[in-house]
């Protein structure tokens, strides 16, 4: 009967879990665009189920398109103990002819996509701006904020117009482009008033993380405003300035890789008690949240469970959440603990070595090994740590910073405790002092 609570409880968050994590067709070719001119770069996007190391057959594409640098991912999800892999193809590609033309169905294995009908323009020349003030009336200006970035880390790019009247409704918002890596849209254009040199101008900002996968020098194609025909601005097409950047090599290579390229990371354990049956039932949730790190580097695995017979792993996935700070990525664990008897188990933890890529220092990030007491109310022993794991510091210089501080405190309060006992020593030797010459006689 147990048993069977068990299993109908799996069954159960399998199903929930499933629902929750959207299904991917056998074979996905999509395109950011329906319509394109000759000077325009689009991205295609093929996803098919299963790990693939090679793409489909991309020959079809080449008679009607030229084609950039293959950039493969994987995303990974484990449910109820099946493991599910989705590869990710991204291929930057033009057009070499205007007119209807479709984007051929491509073939993996037995899986065949769906053709995509697309529309090719010809390129709009450029309408040079003819006097020195209409330029002025719209500026474009893209930043980095670092040019030294460590490989798969990111960049954030922020790009503000200024421009004295409103942009048309249907102004194209052209990304910045990197040969090899992954380029992801951060928030919307914001548009402000502001004084510029005292005179009024609308600005208008937008940002773009950046994640270059190549080392060394990289030239990053600068974002672009596209204008519709017949606009105030006299322009067809604006483009920032291309910039350059150094790529760094992945730092600290280990046994088990390389250490993550991270702004921050945070670890979150949860545990709580599931009331089915007359048998112990908690349910583990352990969370990774990596700042500045795409979802596709991140672990495999948290918990090494499986090596312990009262562990069962309900569901792992893993997601990506965007802000004006950039990427974000969560990595979720749920783990089922069913101990048949009353006793001390086993708590796995687990350790996150990664790069702080923002004070160039490696950092260990650990829920640390433990035990949980299974009595009759099966409360948690005291070494199980629910709060966020700080971040362990390996570096010797972010140690001596630590024992420095600590040393410093101690060394305060030993200085206090001495000029206290000194003061009251000669607050006390007076007052002996008066009491003698006090006696003293005449």
């Amino acid at each position: 009967m147990n048993t069977k609570l068990k299993q109908a409880f799996i069954t159960v968050f399998f199903i929930c879990w499933v629902i929750s994590v959207p299904v991917a067709a056998e074979l996905q070719v999509n395109i950011d665009r329906q319509s394109l001119t000759l000077d325009d770069r689009a991205v295609l996007t093929i996803e098919a189920n299963g790990d693939f190391q090679l793409p489909p057959d991309l020959s079809p594409l080449q008679q009607d398109f030229r084609l950039g640098a293959i950039q493969r991912s994987l995303v990974t999800t484990h449910t109820a103990g099946n493991r599910q892999s989705r590869t990710r193809w991204q291929i930057p590609i033009s057009a070499k002819t205007t007119g209807s033309v479709v984007l051929p169905p491509l073939k993996l294995q037995n899986f065949i996509s769906e053709p995509i009908q697309l529309s090719i323009t010809p390129g709009r020349e450029r309408a040079p701006a003819s006097t020195a003030a209409q330029f002025n009336d719209l500026v474009i200006e893209a930043r980095l904020d670092r040019l030294i970035v460590y490989k798969n880390a990111q960049l954030i790019m922020d790009v503000t117009l200024f421009h004295r009247q409103p942009l048309p409704d249907d102004t194209e918002f052209v990304p910045p482009y990197i040969e090899s890596g992954r380029v992801i849209r951060l928030q919307p254009p914001n548009t402000r008033t502001a004084e510029v040199n005292r005179e009024p101008y609308l600005v208008t900002e937008f940002s773009f993380a950046l994640f270059p996968n190549e080392e060394g020098y990289i030239r990053i194609e600068g974002p672009a405003l596209r204008l519709p025909e017949g606009n105030l601005f006299l322009l067809d097409e604006l483009l920032a300035d291309d910039l350059e950047v150094e790529v760094l090599p992945q730092a600290h290579e280990t046994h088990d890789g390389h250490w993550l390229p991270s702004e921050n990371v945070f670890l979150s354990d949860t545990l709580g008690s599931l009331p089915l049956g007359d048998e112990p039932r908690l349910l583990r949730s352990i969370t990774l949240t990596a700042v500045g790190l795409t979802s596709d580097h991140l672990p495999d695995n948290l918990l090494p469970g499986e090596a312990y017979s009262h562990y069962t792993l309900v569901g792992r996935q893993s997601d990506e959440h965007l802000s004006s700070q950039g990427v974000t990525s969560v990595l979720q664990e749920l783990w089922l603990l069913t101990p048949e008897l009353e006793g001390t188990y086993p708590h796995p933890g687990t350790e996150i070595h990664w790069w702080d890529t923002l004070s160039d220092q490696a950092r260990i990030t650990s829920k640390p090994h433990g035990e949980i007491t299974i009595g009759s109310e099966f409360i948690p022993s005291a070494v199980i740590d629910i709060a966020t794991s700080p971040s362990i510091k390996p570096h010797k210089g972010e140690d001596q910073d630590f024992n420095t501080q600590r040393l410093g405190l101690i060394t305060a309060t030993l200085m206090l405790l001495i000029v206290l006992s000194y003061t009251f020593y000669q607050r006390w030797n007076q007052h002996l002092n008066r009491r003698v010459t006090l006696k003293r006689p005449v």
